[in-house]
């Protein structure tokens, strides 16, 4: 169970300092699947009436099933992949920027929720100041939301200095 290794948490980050790169591309490529299967097969079964609720109300339950999922006992991840498969799902351009802007400050910070946070709150803006339809707008403001409370702990210790930093190049054991 990688909840009793590293920083607790369920998430491809915690499965990157854990175990390494390979695993955590697995587990960040399974959630994304996850949310892009979810929001896409709302999509396809619903009718033009009833698509943007079916969609949006689908994004935020993946999301929110993945976050606190009743078999784990309600621990589960922060939901960045998961949200990323959803964006891809309803607008794959915005959630691809998305991704290359959390690379580029994950890179620049070296701060993995600085990048994921930053490009899930920049994703929600982008689509509001674009004037993207109204459902999406709510959709991916829901999700930004719930991105900021489920890395709430991440950014004190963003303020306090003491969040954790990638070392690019380093084995676990620190060479």
């Amino acid at each position: 169970d990688i909840r009793s290794y590293g920083s607790g948490n369920a998430g491809s980050t915690n499965v990157l300092r854990v175990y390494g790169l390979k695993p955590a591309i697995c587990v960040f490529l399974f959630d994304c699947l996850k949310g892009f299967t979810a929001v896409k097969s709302a999509g396809l079964i619903n009718s033009p009436q009833t698509y943007p609720l079916a969609v949006s109300l689908c994004a935020v339950a993946v999301v929110c099933g993945h976050n606190w999922p009743i078999f784990t006992q309600y621990r589960g991840g922060k939901g960045v992949a998961t949200t990323f498969g959803a964006g891809l799902a309803l607008v794959p351009q915005v959630a691809l920027c998305a991704l290359t802007f959390a690379i580029t400050l994950v890179l620049i910070t070296k701060v993995v929720s600085v990048g994921t946070v930053g490009a899930v709150c920049a994703t929600a803006l982008w689509i509001i100041f674009t004037k993207h339809p109204l459902y999406e707008c709510v959709t991916f403001s829901a999700l930004a939301i719930l991105c900021v409370w489920r890395h709430s702990g991440n950014i004190k210790r963003i303020l306090n200095g003491t969040e954790n930093k990638l070392e690019f190049g380093k084995n676990k054991n620190g060479k």
